[in-house]
């Protein structure tokens, strides 16, 4: 035997006596495999299930998530091409290590590169319906606020590797740059959010995205809200708080989405994913008279928002229709289904100054995951079952 091969051999001997310690000694692990699996069924135990071979393959599946120490030997192979090899791990949410430690979710690389623009006539629906919303919504007193969270592929286009941009990208025209003329032209209250993280980058080099994370960091959300209320002053100017975002605090401290592609890649380290992290410096500059009741709708960018504006108490307890399919309350988060058959649309809004639907750029065409569609049909049902007269006597009122 070479003197290489047993220094290959010894080096697996380590790693494996390594392995060993860690699943004995839990204090020097670092938890359990970060990510949702969904756990595996086994086939039922028929004539049919062992020909066809699904009762030998879900076996195998359960078996796997059985196996002593396979967390453990999960985050070796994962450091192992990660340190070596530079590459994110293959299984679940696919991710691509860009330039300067950004991690970027490949649904967003996949967007860039090919959009998926929807034709016009869509486009028009779905101005149309957003339209038609804010005017039902504004007969009871309720605002309409779009905010668009810009993607971290289309902000910090320099961070991405340049094998992974096709060449076809600078021939192509995304939703956002269609959509938002045609939203601002119908009137819709807008906080455009890759707007205002453009010119902000501009200004500054503060980091608007965690590296770590696939939403934006908290300094970002902070701009968003800072915007979301400076739009309900200019509907009712001194009724409701208001804050200026005045700088940024840089450290170590990981809060909530900050590393939530970094804890996907689930390695040995770094934990968490490079720093530093970026929090707001905010400051009051108006109490006003109340703290708005807001009803927040959209996907994953949402959830900071509403744990800054509840956390620091800029509004009254609230909730998200979190993708139109659970309700988030905050603060707290407690989650539950939401049945949309069963969902009254006039009692959710009632007593509401604002509806705000949030939307990153890849889910623009989607138009709030079918809410704003439902949302007119049961608004414009209750309108017709009231009246004109009694409308008209409880809009006065």
């Amino acid at each position: 035997m070479t003197r290489a091969s047993r220094i290959r051999i010894g080096l697996f001997l380590a790693l494996l006596t390594l392995n060993w310690v860690r699943i004995r000694l839990p204090v020097l692990g670092i938890g359990p495999l970060a990510g949702v699996e969904r756990p595996p069924q086994l086939a039922p135990l028929t004539p049919d299930a062992w020909w066809s071979g699904d009762l030998q393959r879900s076996f195998e599946r359960w078996f796997a998530r059985r196996l002593p120490g396979r967390e453990h030997l999960i985050r070796t192979d994962n450091q192992v091409s990660l340190t070596l090899f530079g590459q994110a791990p293959s299984g679940g949410t696919p991710l691509v290590l860009g330039r300067g430690g950004m991690i970027i979710e490949k649904a967003y690389l996949d967007e860039y590169n090919r959009p998926r623009t929807p034709p016009a006539a869509q486009r028009a629906v779905i101005t149309r319906d957003l339209a038609r919303l804010g005017e039902l919504l504004g007969r009871q007193g309720v605002s309409l606020i779009v905010v668009i969270a810009p993607s971290k592929a289309e902000l910090y286009p320099e961070a991405l590797p340049s094998r992974a941009v096709l060449p076809v990208r600078a021939r192509s025209r995304t939703t956002y740059e269609l959509l938002v003329p045609e939203l601002e032209a119908a009137g819709i209250t807008l906080v455009d959010g890759h707007r205002l993280f453009v010119e902000e980058r501009r200004r500054s080099e503060t980091l608007l995205f965690a590296r770590g994370g696939t939403h934006w960091n908290h300094y970002g959300a902070a701009l968003a809200v800072q915007h979301v209320l400076a739009a309900l002053e200019r509907r009712a100017p001194g009724r409701f708080v208001q804050i200026k975002v005045t700088g940024a605090r840089v450290d170590d401290r990981v809060w909530s989405t900050d590393d939530d592609l970094g804890g996907l890649l689930n390695v040995w380290w770094p934990r968490p994913w490079p720093g530093p992290q970026t929090h707001p410096l905010i400051e009051r500059v108006s109490e006003g008279r109340v703290l708005p009741r807001l009803l927040f709708v959209g996907d994953s960018f949402t959830l900071t928002c509403l744990e800054m504006l509840t956390g620091e108490a800029l509004m009254e307890p609230g909730a998200c229709l979190y993708y139109f399919n659970r309700r988030i309350r905050f603060p707290g988060g407690d989650s539950t289904p939401l049945n949309r058959k069963e969902f009254d649309f006039q009692k959710e809004i009632k007593g509401l100054d604002a509806v705000v639907l949030v939307m990153s750029e890849i889910n623009l065409r989607k138009a709030g995951f079918g809410f704003v569609a439902a949302a007119v049909r049961g608004l414009e049902r209750s309108a017709q079952e009231v009246g004109p007269e009694d409308d008209d006597r409880s809009a006065v009122e």
